[in-house]
């Protein structure tokens, strides 16, 4: 079994910074670390992990952190063995070692404070430590490398970062690596493609437009809504809807021809998407446009394949079939069965206006321009994602979307737009 975080009410995250003998951590470490789980916006480039969830739940999850005050060292394993190893088993076999010996530190080193209360309970009746490890020493940029950034979520949901991650400058920290992170220890996938080993993936749904892609801005509707953090209209006729920013008040429509009310379906989601709030610093103070949020508001359109499949008992690894109501067995796992390293089906795409195509363009970024631009010695094809007013799916474009063998039987168009609502017509085809 794999565990997250509960997503909604109020959370505790033990944070246990790591160093070695090679690379010993101090109190200047031990608060900055402090600051970018806890700080004020006065402290950090962008804003604090607890912060950012508060306000990206829209309050419906408080995460208290506590940060250690001391540095675990581990007896089983060195800087050097540790940088020494690469690939998923071997990393995530390495952090249930070092977590595992690491609570053992912490009840030891910290009696009066039971490593226990940071627990929770478990479907399984279980109590499970989340923790988040940040460890005093370079990071490697492969993401095979076990000096990466990664989470696990079994035996519990645990995070392991460089201290380097937080990029201090000018006095402030920047937790936006962290705040992907915890976004895992939470349940959310990575949505860009992780099975890539090139520093520059070929595939990228999203179009690098999301904390869990490329770790900018705010989570999108469709993490919100697997969340708990928010319900989409569900329109099922033609009709008008105004809607109000997703940043800020978590607000989508949900477009399905056969809609099961759940998460776990497929479906088009409809945000506004606005530069302000948890997407102003992305928006605005980034000087690379390959890795910059669009500057100006606009519809984002997510097709988004949340199925839930069967699987064998040995799950995550064997898929069996999509689950539907006339094969559902009571003693097989459920898990969703897409992820965002297929072209083909991923598991949630930003629909590119430009294309009028679901099909994904290689190395496509979302912007609010169209144009080419060099990175890692590919060129990356910026295209102008967002709808504006008099735009929409309909008619000619996007003929292409199939919603489970069927077709949308809706279609949007933008009637007015600004920085703080938009009005949608929605019409029932």
């Amino acid at each position: 079994m794999q565990w997250n975080i509960p997503s909604t009410g109020e959370q505790k995250l033990l944070v246990i910074p790591v160093d070695f003998e090679e690379s010993s951590g101090n109190w200047e470490d031990l608060y900055e670390i402090s600051r970018a789980f806890n700080g004020d916006r006065s402290e950090n480039q962008y804003v604090s992990v607890a912060e950012y969830y508060a306000l990206s739940s829209r309050n419906r999850l408080h995460l208290d952190i506590e940060v250690a005050s001391a540095f675990f060292r581990s007896k089983n394993h060195t800087l050097a063995s540790l940088q020494s190893l690469s690939g998923g088993f071997r990393n995530s076999t390495a952090l249930t070692s070092l977590y595992n010996e690491a609570l053992t530190w912490y009840r030891d080193t910290f009696e009066e404070d039971p490593v226990e209360k940071f627990g929770f309970k478990a479907e399984n009746g279980e109590r499970k430590v989340p923790v988040y490890f940040v460890y005093k020493a370079p990071y490697n940029e492969s993401r095979s490398s076990m000096m990466w950034a990664f989470s696990i979520n079994k035996p519990a949901p645990v995070s392991w970062s460089s201290i380097e991650m937080l990029h201090p400058s000018s006095k402030k920290v920047d937790a936006h690596t962290f705040i992907h992170e915890v976004g895992h220890l939470l349940g959310l996938k990575d949505y860009y493609d992780s099975s890539s080993s090139g520093s520059v993936s070929s595939i990228s749904p999203l179009g690098r437009m999301d904390m869990m892609d490329c770790s900018l801005g705010d989570q999108n509707a469709y993490s919100k809504f697997l969340l708990g953090w928010e319900r989409p209209f569900v329109p099922t006729s033609s009709c008008q809807i105004t809607l109000r920013p997703g940043s800020g008040n978590n607000e989508s429509i949900l477009l399905s021809p056969s809609f099961n009310g759940t998460p776990y379906d497929k479906y088009v989601l409809l945000e506004l998407y606005t530069p302000s709030y948890l997407n102003g610093v992305d928006s605005f103070r980034r000087e690379d446009i390959a890795m910059r949020l669009p500057n100006k508001p606009g519809i984002k359109a997510y097709l988004v394949d949340s199925s839930l499949y069967l699987y064998n008992k040995d799950y995550p690894s064997t898929i069996d079939k999509r689950l539907d109501p006339s094969n559902y067995e009571a003693d097989r796992r459920l898990g969703i069965g897409n992820d965002n390293n297929d072209r083909v089906d991923p598991l949630i795409q930003l629909l590119d206006k430009s294309s009028g195509s679901s099909y994904l363009t290689s190395y496509y970024v979302a912007s609010t321009m169209n144009k080419e631009v060099e990175e890692g010695g590919v060129k990356l094809s910026l295209r102008d994602s967002l709808f504006y007013e008099g735009e929409g799916i309909g008619g000619d474009n996007f003929t292409d979307l199939d919603i489970l063998g069927s077709k949308l039987g809706y279609g949007f168009s933008v009637k007015s737009l600004t920085s703080t609502y938009a009005e949608i017509d929605i019409k029932k085809l």
